[in-house]
């Protein structure tokens, strides 16, 4: 694999390095004039083997990116732990770290404590590596002074863009073929005493193999 010629947007290799993407129309030129500030840069190398690419989500709580397993080159997503108000980054200055920024005081305690909970998502998440309907979780590591959990990369779209490019309410076949997986995935975090606490179309994966994942 030549990780030069890999698209930030798929991560499928092309033939030319400068090109937009044949398989996706990614266009580097358009994408940096977007890209939020506090998102690392494209071709960052995390934990020395996560080559990543573009930004696939941005919240109040995390920025999660594609990227690629160079050990075992398959596509992987990666959240990184990023909460808006208790710490900063501006990746737009030239020179400047991929380090995140925490506010000193008091707020530093509400960073740490984040960190922590963070941890505590990536070992619940893996408790249900084989459970129909839940994400897999590959990696969990430390980095750049914030933390990082390593998922399986879902290749499909949410049910929020589903919608949206719907533009018309779901059927009753759709809701049922939809739901059914999801309120299966959650018996089973509930049984183990788990609550997910924010479920919505946005964090509702349409894979493009026919999976609903949450």
């Amino acid at each position: 694999m030549d990780i030069d010629r890999l698209c930030y947007g798929c991560m499928r290799e092309k033939e030319n390095t400068n090109e937009i993407c044949p398989y996706c129309g990614f266009d580097r030129s358009a994408y940096e004039k977007t890209r939020s500030t506090r998102a690392l840069p494209l071709g960052i190398i995390l934990n020395g083997k996560y080559f990543l690419g573009k930004v696939l989500g941005e919240g109040g709580f995390g920025i999660t990116y594609l990227a690629m397993d160079l050990n075992f080159e398959i596509p992987v997503a990666v959240k990184e732990y990023f909460p808006v108000g208790l710490a900063s980054r501006d990746t737009s200055i030239e020179g400047n770290t991929e380090n995140v920024s925490v506010i000193t005081g008091e707020k530093k305690k509400y960073y740490d404590y984040g960190i922590r909970s963070f941890s505590a998502e990536a070992k619940n998440l893996a408790k249900f590596q084989r459970t129909d309907g839940i994400i897999a979780v590959k990696d969990f590591f430390l980095e750049n002074s914030t933390a990082y959990l390593v998922m399986e990369y879902i290749d499909g779209k949410t049910l929020k863009q589903y919608l949206e490019e719907k533009g018309a309410p779901l059927s009753e076949e759709e809701t049922l073929r939809f739901i059914r997986p999801i309120l299966n995935a959650l018996q089973k975090i509930h049984g183990e005493g788990i609550i997910h606490r924010d479920i919505s179309p946005e964090n509702i994966m349409l894979a493009k193999d026919g999976r609903v994942v949450l």
